[in-house]
């Protein structure tokens, strides 16, 4: 573990969460099962990670399973501010030298903190990094995989997903320089994140691991709102690039859907190149999928 201050701890997670005590543990028990260097993060009085949830509209078996954690976790009510603002609220609680939120259906792989904490060691400059997601079906189970391509701003901005938020990883100081999650963003806190990057030319670097999960249940919000979430981010461009905000809506929307597609394919392309075969699986055929007994 490479920390520049001992006071603080080297990585802070926020896990922003509403309603659903069966998944929270899972997300939990992801982070604090991570080791580093052959021991557990934490151990014996070790400042690695702290966790920070922050729950919005708080029900007896969630505070029952946060109670749980005694003193190994921390956790606040999020005053009812949605997503993106319980991220905010948990960012400024939490310190970390290095920080990202995690959904309640997420999951960090083993070994992604060692990783993602060398990655920052041996490349200094990098302000961010990203690495692979596993996609699993609502009974825990393999359903796909993403191994990303090397960082291309336009996949970023036109393809909206070179890198899925559980499996990225950023400098606090990087927060602090372009500023908090956007609270008035329902489906893309995410994606707006990713579109101040490219526009403030940050330096991102990529770990070539398999660094997290994504848990589709059939509840989650991108896949509930899936065609809201793909306007918002058409929003998200119109805001930040003012040609596309000059255009009639409907028209800046029927181009960006077209270079949507042309950037995908750019980057399904990109990844079998550069990546070789996987064992991928469409987020649409995920979505598609019956929902499964199970889960919340």
């Amino acid at each position: 573990m490479n920390k520049t201050n001992p006071e603080q701890p080297r990585f802070g997670i926020v896990i922003p969460v509403r309603m659903m005590p069966d998944e929270l543990p899972g997300a939990i028990d992801s982070i604090l099962s991570q080791e580093i260097n052959g021991r557990r993060v934490n151990a014996a009085g070790a400042n690695d990670v702290a966790v920070m949830v922050v729950v919005d509209d708080i029900d007896p078996e969630t505070r029952a399973v946060l109670d749980g954690y005694g003193d190994a976790i921390r956790w606040v009510e999020g005053d009812k501010r949605k997503q993106a603002g319980a991220v905010n609220k948990g960012f400024g609680l939490v310190g970390g030298e290095i920080i990202k939120w995690l959904n309640a259906d997420d999951r960090l792989l083993p070994g992604a903190l060692e990783a993602v904490d060398r990655a920052f060691h041996d490349q200094p400059a990098a302000d961010f990094v990203y690495g692979d997601i596993v996609f699993l079906n609502a009974k825990g189970q393999f359903a796909g995989e993403h191994l990303e391509p090397a960082y291309s701003p336009f996949v970023v901005l036109y393809g909206h997903n070179l890198f899925a938020d559980p499996a990225c990883f950023w400098r606090r100081s990087l927060h602090d320089k372009i500023g908090p999650i956007a609270e008035d963003t329902r489906f893309s806190l995410d994606y707006e994140f990713w579109v101040r990057l490219v526009r403030h030319k940050v330096n991102v670097a990529q770990i070539r691991l398999r660094l997290a999960a994504f848990k589709v249940t059939g509840d989650n919000m991108s896949v509930v709102n899936h065609a809201a979430m793909r306007l918002e981010h058409f929003d998200a461009m119109a805001r930040h690039y003012p040609a596309w905000a000059r255009l009639p809506c409907s028209l800046r929307n029927w181009l960006l859907a077209r270079l949507l597609f042309v950037a995908r394919v750019i980057k399904r392309l990109r990844s079998r190149l550069e990546r070789g075969p996987s064992r991928s699986n469409s987020f649409v055929r995920l979505m598609a999928e019956p929902p499964q007994a199970g889960h919340d």
